[in-house]
């Protein structure tokens, strides 16, 4: 794993104050990369504590938490400034204790799960979700927290004035979200300018690594690393419409569509059928599958991109995640635009997925000894068809610049840069795209300005 990637690794945090009834709990996302002692201020800010006390974590039968200056008659703690969260874990699930304040004795259970990589262009930690609001500091504990609750319910009691007064405006079932998101924003916004140092000292790593290669790097996919190691100030633009797909086995299709490549035309739209080979590229009888293409326009793309979480994907989004109300959308449109048989496909995929169009033309693909090619230097539009076309032209191109041997040449015989591929094959790759902006799917979208 690069630096960038443990940097990068996250897993989802949920903290139970134990002993609380309704369980208080929150549920918040974290970097696999801090230490336990940046995980407690994480606790802190989650939980609205005021990290005005001793704390200390357990995993097992190690303990960790802040140098101790004194002898309190306990076994040795490890310093926790020292150990990062990812030394504790476990694989699939990993339970820990914190307590705060070994007077009140606020113990929390820790659960930790889904280990995996964060989403691009979103701060860690991230608060997710949460029930009940953590109790005041300094007020005896779980015990003295629900008698304080009692007797501030119990006009009759004595004491009931004095601790009204005592809990001023506190609610136990409102969550100050607001503060809580602040408070871990800050802790990203640190998190963030040291990743920031470990990307600069990777990029160099990587540039330095190039140079003493005596073949070309190059990137075919939209979200290549070289793409954005080399050009990150040219994104991929997107180009106002999307497809949303869907896939039926062939004994699961509707009647009298299989065997057809269907076409249909609603205002501004395009659906389109076709059979296709099922699972493992089989080509049986009745183990076939049924592809459908819905191109439709959507000039507001996030909403799209934002699933039932909240959380808005980069570029694409995963089709598990994508909003039930999205679907639910999809599938009224569908019973309002399409005919029977079109209508009945549509609701029996049971996973409608979509796919946002794009366009990306890169201003120079030959950087030195480091050349672009595929999708990872110019994307056009799905009608125009060249997905194919494209990589070929790419492999033919690139194998015949770098067999010519153009350009200064290094001790050894080696190129020291590339030979001058970015004119030559501009001109091919602007062609289609800019024909895909004039001939556009669906038909009702207006013209794309050139990005």
């Amino acid at each position: 794993m690069s630096a960038v990637d443990s940097v990068n690794e996250i897993c989802t945090l949920r903290i139970e104050l134990c002993d609380s009834d309704p369980l208080i709990w929150r549920q918040v996302e974290v970097p696999t990369s801090i230490t336990l002692k940046a995980l407690h201020e994480v606790i802190q800010a989650a939980m609205g504590w005021l990290d005005c006390h001793l704390w200390e974590f357990t995993v097992g039968q190690r303990r960790f938490g802040l140098p101790m200056d004194e002898d309190w008659g306990t076994g040795p703690r490890i310093e926790a400034g020292k150990v990062r969260l990812r030394a504790v874990l476990t694989p699939r699930k990993t339970t820990m204790t914190c307590v705060y304040d070994f007077g009140d004795d606020w113990t929390h259970r820790l659960i930790l799960t889904n280990i995996r990589q964060g989403e691009p262009g979103i701060g860690y930690p991230r608060y997710i979700a949460g029930e009940g609001n953590a109790p005041p500091e300094d007020c005896g504990g779980i015990p003295g927290f629900y008698e304080k609750l009692d007797i501030a319910a119990d006009p009759s009691n004595p004491e009931h004035n004095e601790i009204r007064e005592w809990l001023g405006d506190y609610d136990p079932h409102v969550i100050d979200e607001l503060q809580i998101k602040i408070s871990l924003d800050r802790i990203a916004k640190r998190r963030n300018a040291a990743k920031a140092r470990i990307k600069k000292q990777e990029t160099r790593q990587v540039l330095s690594g190039w140079a003493r290669r005596p073949a070309a790097l190059t990137g075919w996919i939209l979200r290549s690393s070289a793409h954005a190691l080399l050009l990150p100030e040219v994104a991929p633009r997107y180009a106002g419409y999307l497809g949303w797909r869907g896939m039926l086995p062939e004994a699961g299709t509707p009647a009298g569509l299989f065997a057809h490549f269907v076409f249909h035309l609603p205002p501004g739209e395009q659906l389109i059928g076709y059979p296709v080979a099922g699972a493992g590229n089989d080509l049986r009888s009745g183990h076939r599958r049924h592809n459908f293409v819905w191109p439709r326009p959507a000039p507001g793309l996030a909403p799209l991109l934002t699933d039932a979480q909240g959380r808005t994907h980069d570029l694409a989004i995963p089709p598990p995640l994508i909003a039930p109300a999205n679907v639910a959308a999809l599938r009224a449109d569908a019973e309002r635009l399409l005919p029977g048989p079109l209508r009945e496909m549509v609701r029996r995929t049971a996973q409608p997925f979509l796919q946002p169009v794009y366009d990306l033309e890169c201003p120079r693909l030959a950087m030195g000894r480091a050349t672009l090619i595929g999708d990872a230097a110019f994307v056009a539009r799905p009608h125009v068809g060249a997905a194919v076309t494209n990589p070929a032209q790419e492999a033919v191109a690139l194998a015949g610049a770098l067999a010519a041997g153009g350009g200064r040449r290094r001790r050894g015989g080696r190129p020291a840069r590339l030979p001058g591929r970015a004119p030559a094959r501009g001109p091919a790759h602007r062609r289609p795209r800019a024909g895909a902006r004039r001939v556009h799917w669906p038909a009702g979208l207006r013209p794309q300005p050139p990005a």
